[in-house]
């Protein structure tokens, strides 16, 4: 199928004046989404919401739902293949849903139901409507760039704020100013951390918020374009690009913020590149090698070869060396060097048993998530195929913490005194327990059908084509790891990544149809 004639639309929306100044307040509102990123909480919207996930960038996008969204469903417009299986997991957490009304939900406290199941409906929506927004605003090349280039103004802005943090906590070792703490509570979180002085946390409400940001967007963005050389700004400090500079200090800020679960998806992000240039960087080893000493016997090529393998062997060794002493400098990943499983804890390990899990968990200082995600797949294990309907498993929280559970003050807290509803603090878990093995296959399945288009997108001689879509891969290989960390639909960085990708898949297969793909299609073409 054809995709909608574009030339019927400023008929269909009034004057071609009228059509420009929306245009207009469209990409101002996009732009200013897109800055506004790095705030996870503003102050104003808790009170407003009541929930402490209240991102700005949330009532920007609900406006350009109005303003452009509905408007292009309104005229049958087209919708990216890649959010076909958006819709069916939509579909199936409705079902799971209602059928939780038909099985016994324990009671918990003064927690209800129907409250619980909608705000987490809400959350899903927020979520999806963040990926819409994003997968349709971008057209061609022109918007890619300007996207870009907006997060990376709000990065900039969420590097220099998280500079200051750090002077305060690391350089003056001392209480932030009262400028400060005023600024902070008013406009950027209302929990600031200025009496832990141990953790950067940057325009976040918490750390961990904090490094799932850099991992799933802001590192991404720009260690995709210091790897393909792009930049969206001309400026050069010493030939270096400004997203050479902001990864770099991105790094570092990612270190001193001292994640655990976040510094694995690093990891993955990392691997990932190393896989994929490692053996391009033996090739230009070898041919700089050989250009220099070309080798005149066929065992002089050989030891040049097992010159190259065991100096970049010795590289990587020492940067495993390097990092292993970065992560020994908390406390709390130094006890996994220096208090390791046992070979029987790892065979018990292996079993998924659960004693072993909470104890091990326990020596390592994550015993309450352990105790969260089991209690979510014991959930699972009773409710296999749809789960208990989305936002429900928290009320099984006490009838599956083990006796061990009970010995953390956080989980007798939430047993005893919390006023609200526990939640998995895993999104793999989470849908597993809440929409079942259906939900989590269809889910895993977008991220699949991402990749692929991801995959197809790199073909592009676009360079923000490519830039997008390699950006995604790197989220979905931190995305791996972010998911046993954080749980909610709410934090759009998953959501804008992926939907930027998805928007160049659909550029891209307009510009260059791949044979034998289905017409990518959810209303009238793609």
């Amino acid at each position: 199928m054809n995709p909608p004639s574009t030339e019927a639309l400023p008929a269909q929306t009034g004057s071609p004046l009228r059509r420009g100044k929306l245009d207009v307040i469209v990409e101002i509102l996009w732009a200013t989404a897109l800055i506004l990123l790095p705030i996870t909480s503003s102050p104003p919207l808790i009170k407003l919401t009541g929930t402490l996930v209240a991102p700005p960038s949330m009532i920007l996008i609900g406006l350009l739902l109005i303003l452009s969204l509905l408007p292009r469903i309104r005229r049958r417009g087209s919708l990216p293949l890649e959010a076909a299986p958006l819709f069916f997991f939509v579909l199936v957490v409705l079902l799971s849903t209602g059928l939780s009304f038909f099985i016994h939900i324990p009671t918990f406290k003064n927690a209800n139901m129907w409250k619980e199941a909608l705000e987490a409906l809400i959350t899903l929506g927020m979520g999806i409507s963040v990926f819409l927004i994003a997968s349709t605003l971008p057209a061609g090349e022109v918007d890619f760039h300007k996207a870009a280039r907006w997060i990376t103004i709000g990065g900039i802005a969420m590097v220099a704020f998280s500079l200051l943090q750090a002077f305060f906590i690391f350089i003056m070792k001392t209480q932030f100013a009262d400028w400060y703490i005023w600024f902070e509570e008013t406009f950027i979180t209302p929990r600031p951390f200025s009496r832990e002085l141990a953790r950067l946390y940057g325009m976040a409400f918490e750390p961990s918020w904090f490094t799932h940001q850099l991992v799933m967007l802001y590192i991404p963005i720009w260690l995709a374009a210091s790897f393909q050389k792009i930049s969206v700004f001309k400026l050069r400090i010493f030939r270096l690009s400004v997203e050479n500079i902001l990864l770099a200090v991105s790094l570092i800020l990612f270190i001193l913020a001292k994640p655990r679960v976040s510094l694995l998806a690093g990891l993955l992000i990392f691997a990932f590149i190393f896989i994929k240039v490692n053996s391009s960087l033996y090739r230009w080893l070898q041919q700089r090698l050989q250009r220099r000493h070309p080798p005149r016997t066929s065992r002089t090529a050989n030891w040049q070869r097992f010159g190259i393998i065991a100096g970049m062997a010795a590289f990587y060794l020492a940067l495993a060396a390097g990092l292993i002493w970065i992560m020994k400098q908390d406390y709390r990943l130094a006890l996994v060097f220096n208090y390791p499983p046992t070979p029987a804890e790892m065979g018990r390990l292996l079993l998924l048993d659960e004693n072993t899990i909470v104890e091990v968990s326990k020596r390592f200082r994550f015993m309450e998530r352990a105790v969260y995600w089991l209690s979510g797949w014991q959930v699972f294990s009773d409710y296999p195929l749809f789960g208990v309907g989305l936002g429900n498993s928290g009320f099984f929280f006490g009838e599956n913490v083990s006796s061990l559970g009970w010995t953390s003050i956080e989980v007798r807290y939430l047993l005893t005194g919390a006023p609200f509803l526990p939640n998995i603090k895993s999104l793999w878990v989470r849908l597993l327990a809440e929409t079942g093995m259906l939900g989590f296959s269809i889910f895993t399945a977008w991220l699949i059908g991402l990749w692929r288009s991801t995959a197809f997108t790199l073909r592009s001689r676009l360079p923000y084509h490519r830039l997008t879509a390699f950006a995604c891969q790197l989220m979905l290989a931190a995305f791996l790891a972010e998911g046993f960390s954080i749980d909610s639909f709410a934090l759009p960085y998953l959501w804008v990544v992926a939907g930027l990708a998805a928007a160049a898949g659909a550029s891209m297969r307009k510009i260059s149809p791949p044979e034998g793909w289905i017409a990518p299609v959810i209303r009238r073409g793609d």
